[in-house]
């Protein structure tokens, strides 16, 4: 059986484009269940994942 994931809506996020190459992926959202203390993880349309780091605890 496939697991769905939880996506925070874009229009909660700070950002909601990434560049990838000379082309713009949208973000869709935030994959909360992938969290950790120093990093948030998101989706993508083309389905790959973004993950930002930082250097102090977000969560």
């Amino acid at each position: 059986m496939k697991k769905s994931l939880n996506v925070m809506p874009k229009d909660e996020l700070d950002v909601a484009y990434v560049r990838q190459g000379k082309e713009e992926r949208k973000i869709l959202g935030e994959v909360e269940e992938k969290r950790d203390k120093y990093t948030k993880h998101f989706l993508k349309e083309d389905l790959t994942f973004e993950s930002a780091i930082y250097g102090e605890p977000i969560h």
